[in-house]
């Protein structure tokens, strides 16, 4: 399996306005997420960081959890490189952090 979307490094704006993120990989723009705090029922503040960090940080997860798919399905778990730990490890705390950067 291959991922088919945007390859590269997906990164939170870091000059947006404090009511959206927009996720871009070098130009391209991916996503935006937005909170207005509008009768539509936006997300917080808080949630809206969230948000962007999960997106911004999905192709890593991809990556590593591909990773321990492969090692699972070969039978290999015990056999996981610290790299691939690493690449887990690196890609849970992307998505998990406090506050875009």
């Amino acid at each position: 399996m291959e991922f088919k979307g945007t390859k590269g490094e997906w990164e939170i704006n870091k000059d947006g306005s404090p009511f959206e993120a927009t996720i871009f990989c070098d130009e391209l723009r991916i996503c935006e997420v937005k909170s207005f705090g509008t009768p539509f029922n936006d997300p917080s503040l808080e949630e809206r960081i969230a948000n962007a960090n999960l997106i911004a940080s999905a192709p890593d997860l991809l990556k590593a959890l591909l990773q321990i798919q492969f090692a699972v399905k070969n039978g290999n778990v015990k056999g996981l490189f610290h790299d691939e730990i690493n690449d887990m490890d690196n890609a849970i705390e992307k998505a998990l952090k406090k506050e875009t950067k």
